[in-house]
């Protein structure tokens, strides 16, 4: 190679050291525009789609979001030219594993989407839109370390992995999935926030999870003013119009389902807000006395009254949240 070049170039004169630095620079630029144009093409979101036909619901789903003009690497790689090369050095393993079918299955971004790379477009200061009456202090949740995708999770594929629509077992194969489809999965309830991913982040981080913290305008029922009364009546309530309970209570606490005759007693005992008080002795349930005192409150309230805490194991031997075996004292001879 240096005989080749010394025969074309004699870089003892002036005139051959102009032109090895004319060849020089010329290989040089052909190599960057080559990284720079293969770059520039890999970095389009219809490259992704045309190189991995298994990622066909995250591009249909991103086609159909408020994210459609903008590009995957904008996202899934950090701000940086140092950032996308390492991506790129990264990812050349890919097209092994795509062509030996050997590449995880379901696909899942395995790199965290960092705050910096969503205030590369947003800032948290930013005057923002949102319905209804909704306290949003992004700066607070920033301060606090929560990253964005924490609550913006579904933005651009509507956490159709999380949902199981993705892989060998999902209900539509990535092939068959079209942006007519996509759009019956990116609904409103999985690409924007919502109120159970709120409230368990909360509870979890031990943060107020009453409505004045996110909410301006607080309506509370007549029924719900009197504390002392509606404490002893809303398992009544309940009884009558469970959904209305659900209306305000359901979001973020129901974690396992527990099937129960009485819709109310269910909901109770599935549901982290009412479990956590009827798990709970009442006041009046004194061990000294409420041996002798607690057939009077059984026949003044019902047995149904007893059974919203204890479900006897003889009479709900699958259903029992509290067992308790009352025929264990009350035993009646044949």
């Amino acid at each position: 190679m240096s005989k080749l070049l010394s025969k074309w170039v004699d870089l003892s004169t002036t005139e051959g050291k102009l032109k090895f630095f004319i060849l020089a620079g010329g290989i040089t630029l052909l190599v960057m525009a080559a990284t720079a144009g293969t770059l520039a093409f890999t970095n389009q979101p219809s490259f992704c789609s045309s190189c991995h036909k298994t990622m066909t619901p995250e591009y249909t789903t991103w086609a159909v979001t408020s994210h459609a003009n903008i590009k995957c690497t904008d996202c899934h790689i950090k701000p940086g030219l140092i950032n996308t090369l390492e991506h790129k050095i990264m990812t050349l393993k890919e097209p092994v594993l795509y062509f030996t079918g050997t590449w995880e299955k379901p696909i899942k971004p395995h790199e965290t989407i960092e705050n910096e790379t969503c205030q590369s477009c947003h800032s948290a200061n930013r005057n923002f839109t949102v319905s209804g009456d909704l306290i949003i202090p992004h700066e607070r949740h920033e301060k606090a370390g929560i990253l964005c995708v924490s609550c913006h999770a579904g933005v651009a594929h509507a956490k159709i992995s999380e949902r199981g629509l993705t892989g060998e077992k999902a209900p539509v194969q990535p092939e068959n999935w079209t942006v007519t489809y996509a759009k019956t999965v990116a609904t409103p309830e999985f690409t924007k926030p919502d109120m159970d991913n709120c409230i368990q982040c909360h509870h979890q981080r031990k943060v107020s999870i009453s409505c004045e913290t996110c909410h301006k305008n607080i309506y509370t029922p007549t029924n719900h003013k009197n504390k002392t009364t509606w404490q002893a009546n809303h398992g009544l309530e309940a009884e009558k119009n469970i959904n209305s309970c659900q209306s305000c209570h359901n979001y973020g606490f129901t974690d396992k389902k527990i099937k129960l005759d009485s819709p109310a007693a269910a909901y109770a005992w599935s549901n982290n807000f009412c479990s956590g008080c009827h798990a709970k002795m009442p006041p009046g349930h004194n061990y000294t006395t409420w041996r002798n005192e607690h057939g009077q409150a059984e026949k003044q309230k019902g047995l149904q009254n007893c059974e919203a805490c204890h479900r006897p194991s003889d009479k709900y031997p699958d259903q029992a949240p509290t067992k308790v075996s009352c025929n264990k004292c009350h035993y009646t001879p044949e």
